[in-house]
């Protein structure tokens, strides 16, 4: 088989993980507003059941002014 190591355990550093198939980041338009949405999870579970080894989600963040906060 071409891709058999796909399907064989990886290592990144010291993370282990289950395959070698990554699901990269990626826009879905399951967001609303930048935030995850139920769909948008339920998105990316399925893709984890369906045997990806590693998913990689795009992250935004925002700094909010130490004034804000009190």
């Amino acid at each position: 088989m071409r891709f058999e190591a796909l399907g064989r355990p990886g290592k990144i550093g010291v993370l282990e993980i289950k395959n070698r198939i990554v699901l990269p980041a990626l826009n879905n338009n399951y967001t609303y507003n930048a935030f995850m949405t139920e769909e948008s999870i339920d998105f990316y579970v399925s893709k984890a059941r369906g045997g990806a080894g590693s998913l990689l989600l795009r992250l935004r963040l925002w700094t909010i002014p130490a004034a804000d906060l009190s």
